[in-house]
């Protein structure tokens, strides 16, 4: 007997057919697929035996709707949502729906496509099978099943409402980046998939170029994939190339611990290798570490740890250091002994209070990047700096403060300068008359302060020397140029020697107009320094020289100046005639005049400089007695100096060529050309400042950037005879070069820059068409436009970040070529000494030489010592799923060549095959 939920089902629908159709077809038999028996445990196969014709059969032809509004129908509890283009059958007695070609059922979260869908409400199962072509045979469109945000395209579906199992056969569905491939799969309720005979792949295309294949596998959504054995297969032809079991994190969406695969090469110094091996610890989703190491056969190994942290909305950052050892008597006359580490720390607030931590620290000892990088830009850069400051604002006042680690290194001659602990304390500007309705030189006053604290250690440049006698002048400068071993041996040497003291800043400010088109800024300027020590100097007639000593105590310098500036504005526009390709063209000139006076401070009264025997003639000098110390002292010499600058802009209204709309365009002909010099008034001889002048336009439409800065020597220079052997020497006259017919004076010293950029056409903007590169090449950077931040903006933080920092690892091939050049030209001309010329050319570019493979050169050319500059190579091909990359670097020191052959970025991005060369091979 039929129940009265399918007969109030049976009315609703009737209804709604006959509403929505105008007529119904009853007593019609279709021609359902043929029973089948399937005893798999999500339940009986809904499809029911060949209707007779009696069986109440309702055909509702290319129909759209709900199957049922918010009344329940057996377990089925959500609204039911339908289409199909043929058409929908409904056999009432067996509580079961059919929807033909293009069906599209949607429950809740879950929507079915296919051109066969079976629906029953009696036993909860939903069926789907793609529906053969009656003339090529082949299935013309596969079902289509969405779960949430998880997508399967299968062969055939069932799936069960109550209970949410499924069963599917020849699925592909997708797991993060990579796709997984079965000939079954059951789904249970809380989402995982279990797979018989799976493929794994990275590789989007039916038949992939390459796949990890095991007989088991269990996908875990949003976490990972664990296979039993396994082994890889490229075109589908099996490899030996595998393990006893596997586990894939979906690296996407949550970190998950595992072994990182080493890299194997070979060096000639250190021998066989295997580096960057590992195992990879996700305690959390806030830190995880890799710990990584390196052996070498002929002895040397090495360890690095890595460690990555993020509190969200508070933190972020990463730490990384690397300690190598190696030592080998390769040769007797050449020995290698490699004993080198590294440190690097970063460390970014997120967090938006009233105080910050910030963090970036790069130092080592300096052979380490010549010995274990092949990054050039690490092996060329010979300074390192790195800088720990912590900043606080107190609300509700003008104060703030910060405190400080600097550290400043060069590798190369081995200076180091250790800046710590130094803080500021600051008050912002202050306006104490700002209500004032007149008097607007006191409405715009303002005061302002600063505090810094410094104790700096440096290993170069000391004012004394380890021995009990300090420094000694005899006919040369109080500093010693001698540089100190930085190391646990030396550093009480060093803090004793170290460079303490504080300096007071208490810039007094404002401004006002003059005749409403000039406007003048008066400033005053006190400074303060505070010492815990000071120099005495005495000659020493013995030594020949002056002794240096260090007395202890308290002590004060105090200094001030005083400065005022007038600047105004000055437009000029000329307007063409009708016709011409120009419109109007418009000169700005900004003429600047500033004063600044500044009081002899070796003057006595001040107390700052001594007047010092410094020769057994008799001969006296002035000297600081805060020489060398951490603020140093004020300059002596009485200074009243007025500085001019005259900038010139110019810019025009020009016609483009095919505009019928008459609009004009406004560009700049010149973006600046500036002249300035200054002339001390209180100077007894060359009062006058070197002429600079400067030049910055782009020329050629704008596609040369055009950049020139010089200097002239205002003075007369002349060669004189000296002496009975008439030796030649060249004279500074205190004479103008242009009261001798010498113009506005000697050119000293000329820099050139112009640079271009040319390409096929306008880069496309955002990250779409790039393909991921790896560390070591120069690829073509990504521009990061409107486009490309709003993708980004769709993808995690962490993701957005690593493109947005690593932005020059992506190659575009849809820019089939690019090229960037520079050219630099340095003249310096002392005296009447030959001039010292410096001129290179830079060349950056890229070619398609086919649509997925580029070739990318840095490289550059020196006019000087007339020899190429470090030159790169670089090949990137697409390999669809896989990507090869060649790194190239062809002669010089750093020469060396690095293979990679990698499946893309995704779950599989450790599956690599590697060889290197580097400069230690030969």
């Amino acid at each position: 007997m039929v129940s009265n939920k399918n007969v109030l089902l049976s009315i609703l629908v009737l209804l709604l057919g006959l509403t929505a159709f105008g007529q119904e077809r009853i007593g019609d038999v279709p021609k359902l697929p043929a029973p089948r028996i399937n005893t798999d445990p999500i339940g009986p196969y809904p499809l029911p035996v060949m209707l007779a014709p009696d069986r109440p059969i309702f055909d509702l032809s290319q129909v759209a709707g709900r199957f049922m509004s918010t009344d329940t129908v057996g377990d089925i509890k959500t609204t039911i949502l339908y289409e199909a283009t043929d058409s929908l059958f409904l056999d009432i007695t067996n509580s079961t729906a059919f929807f033909y070609t293009d069906g599209d059922v949607k429950y809740g979260p879950i929507e079915l496509k296919s051109d066969f869908i079976s629906l029953n409400w009696g036993t909860n199962i939903m069926y789907a099978e793609g529906v053969p072509d009656t003339t090529t045979g082949r299935v013309r469109k596969r079902p289509l099943f969405k779960e949430g945000i998880e997508t399967y395209e299968t062969s055939t579906l069932k799936y069960n409402f109550e209970t949410g199992k499924a069963y599917i056969t020849g699925a592909v569905t997708q797991q993060g980046e990579s796709f997984l491939q079965a000939k079954e799969i059951k789904k249970a309720p809380t989402g995982e998939l279990y797979s018989y005979f799976g493929r794994f792949t990275t590789c989007n295309l039916s038949e992939p170029h390459f796949h990890i294949q095991a007989e088991q596998i269990k996908a875990i959504p949003g976490n990972k994939l664990v296979s039993g054995p396994f082994h890889l297969r490229f075109n589908d032809i099996p490899t030996p190339l595998g393990l006893p079991f596997g586990m894939f994190p979906d690296q996407k969406k949550r970190r998950s611990s595992g072994i990182i695969f080493p890299t194997y090469g070979e060096e000639r110094v250190r021998g066989f290798f295997i580096r960057d091996g590992g195992y990879y610890l996700a305690l959390s989703e806030r830190i995880h570490f890799s710990i990584l190491g390196e052996i070498y056969s002929k002895g040397g190994w090495g360890g690095t740890l890595l460690t990555e942290y993020r509190k969200r909305y508070g933190h972020q950052g990463n730490f990384r250091f690397n300690y190598t050892r190696f030592a080998s008597d390769l040769t007797e006359i050449q020995p290698v002994n490699i004993n080198d580490f590294w440190l690097e720390w970063a460390h970014r607030p997120e967090s938006k209070g009233n105080s910050r931590f910030s963090a970036s620290v790069r130092a080592g000892t300096s052979t380490y990047n010549a010995n274990n990088t092949l990054n050039y830009q690490n092996n060329v850069n010979s300074e390192f700096a790195s800088s720990v400051q912590y900043q606080k604002t107190f609300a509700g006042t003008p104060f703030n403060m910060s405190a400080n680690l600097r550290h400043s290194q060069n590798v190369r001659d081995g200076r180091v300068q250790l800046s710590f602990p130094e803080a500021a304390f600051n008050m912002n500007r202050l306006t104490p008359f700002q209500d004032l309705t007149q008097f607007e030189l006191l409405k715009r006053l303002n005061v302002a302060w600063t505090f810094n604290l410094q104790s700096r250690i440096t290993n170069s440049n000391l004012g004394r020397s380890p021995g009990g006698l300090n420094n000694v002048i005899n006919r040369r400068d109080i500093r010693s140029d001698s540089i100190v071993p930085f190391n646990f041996e030396t550093l009480s040497f060093l803090f004793q020697n170290a460079q303490v003291g504080g300096r007071h800043n208490i810039p007094v400010s404002s401004s006002f107009n003059i005749a409403k088109h000039f406007t003048v800024s008066p400033q005053f300027n006190y400074e303060e320094i505070w010492y815990l020590q000071q120099l005495r100097y005495t000659w020493n007639p013995e030594l020949e020289g002056v002794r240096v000593d260090t007395l202890g105590g308290f002590s004060r310098v105090g200094s001030y100046n005083l400065n005022a500036g007038v600047t105004t504005r000055l437009f000029g526009t000329m307007f063409f005639k009708k016709g011409s390709k120009i419109e109007a063209m418009r000169h700005e000139v900004i003429p600047t005049l500033g004063f600044n006076y500044r009081p002899d401070y070796s003057d006595p009264r001040f107390g700052i400089f001594q007047e010092v025997q410094v020769n057994e003639r008799g001969d006296t000098r002035m000297l600081s007695r805060y020489e060398g110390f951490a603020f140093g002292s004020p300059q002596p010499g009485r200074s009243a100096t007025m500085a001019f600058q005259l900038e010139n802009i110019l810019e025009a209204k020009i016609f483009q060529k095919g505009d019928t709309t008459g609009k004009s365009e406004r560009t700049k002909l010149i973006d600046n050309l500036s002249l300035g010099t200054a002339y001390n008034f209180l100077a007894d001889s060359f009062a006058l400042a070197p002429i600079r002048m400067a030049l910055r336009t782009a020329i050629f439409d704008k596609k040369i950037n055009f950049n020139i800065t010089s200097e002239f020597d205002p003075y007369l220079n002349i060669l004189d005879s000296i002496g009975a052997n008439d030796r030649v020497f060249e004279r500074r006259l205190d004479r103008f070069a242009w009261n001798n017919g010498q113009g506005i004076g000697r050119l000293s010293n000329i820099a050139v820059n112009l640079n271009t950029s040319l390409n096929s056409q306008a880069r496309a903007a955002g990250v779409q068409g790039g393909s991921a590169r790896g560390p070591g090449g120069v690829g073509a950077a990504v521009p990061m436009g409107m486009e490309g931040a709003a993708q980004l903006a769709q993808l995690g933080d962490l993701e957005a970040q690593t493109i947005i920092a690593n932005a020059w690892n992506y190659v575009d091939f849809t820019i089939p070529w690019n090229v960037n050049l520079g050219y630099n030209l340095n003249l310096r001309r002392p005296g009447f000494a030959e001039a010292q010329i410096t001129q290179a050319l830079t060349i950056q570019g890229d070619l398609n030489l086919t649509s997925n493979t580029k070739i990318m050169v840095n490289s550059g050319y020196d006019f000087k010592t007339k020899e190429i500059t470090h030159t790169t190579i670089n090949i990137t091909r697409d390999l669809h799923c896989w990507e090869l990359l060649v790194n190239w670097v062809p002669f010089g020191r750093f020469t060396s060549y690095n293979v990679d052959l990698r499946v893309k970025p995704g779950m599989l991005q450790d599956l690599k095959i590697s060889r290197r060369r580097n400069l230690n091979d030969r």
